[in-house]
């Protein structure tokens, strides 16, 4: 889900570093017969969270989320790209990125606690991993440590993806727009100090228009009264 853009600016990543993390979160829409995922993306160097895509676990979301960071990156560069085990990543990257490194990082977990990682390096040889690694500003292993937290915020931001809560959200629309608000709060007016460009350049990375002032514009929560429910949501934003 994302809002129209006048503009797309050049990627901004580290000149010596490209990667991207990407994981699902489970959820329910309506009740908890009805399952509904989101994946998320982080850009490692900068923090950014630049997408999300919201429907069912499958082959068409997993590209659609794949394809939107390929966007981001210069063709250039080869990107380290990490995610968990699901089996439909390997797939659309190779069909998204003619030059990557990906690796998964698959957790297995006893009792509530995680008891192995097995980290595998699918795409690239060992050293290539090792000078990605070197060169990372980051990590010196392979890991989803960053996506993971972003996981945890998102959990901790939104009382309806909160473990074990009575909340929950009535549609997916509804969840993809909470979802666009949440980023946006993240990324533009959270304290923190962990981004590494301006909210204006972020914005346009982000795809939610072209001056924070667009998305206030185009982007806004339904109203409700008794006789005619829920507003309709703003019919400019677009559905990717």
């Amino acid at each position: 889900m994302t809002a129209k853009s006048s503009q797309i600016l050049p990627p901004l990543q580290s000149k010596q570093h490209t990667g991207y993390e990407c994981h699902e979160i489970r959820t329910f829409t309506g009740t908890k017969k009805n399952a509904s995922w989101f994946f998320a993306t982080m850009d490692v160097w900068s923090r950014f969270w630049p997408e999300t895509v919201v429907g069912s676990r499958n082959d068409e979301n997993t590209k659609s989320v794949i394809r939107s960071i390929s966007k981001l990156t210069d063709p250039q560069r080869v990107p380290l790209i990490t995610t968990d085990g699901y089996k439909f990543y390997e797939r659309a990257i190779r069909k998204c990125f003619s030059k990557c490194l990906y690796a998964q990082v698959i957790k297995t977990r006893r009792n509530d606690r995680i008891s192995k990682v097995d980290r595998r390096m699918i795409i690239g040889d060992k050293r290539d991993f090792e000078k990605a690694l070197l060169n990372s500003e980051d990590s010196e292993t392979l890991n989803t440590s960053f996506i993971e937290r972003l996981n945890l915020t998102i959990r901790q931001s939104a009382s309806f993806l909160t473990r074990r809560t009575t909340c929950f959200t009535r549609f997916e629309e509804f969840l993809e727009k909470q979802l666009d608000i949440l980023r946006y709060h993240y990324n533009f007016l959270r304290p923190h100090h962990a981004l590494k460009f301006g909210p204006e350049i972020a914005l346009q990375r982000c795809k939610l228009g072209s001056s924070i002032g667009d998305f206030h514009s185009e982007m806004y929560l339904p109203s409700f009264s008794p006789s005619s429910g829920w507003g309709n949501w703003n019919q400019n934003l677009e559905v990717d």
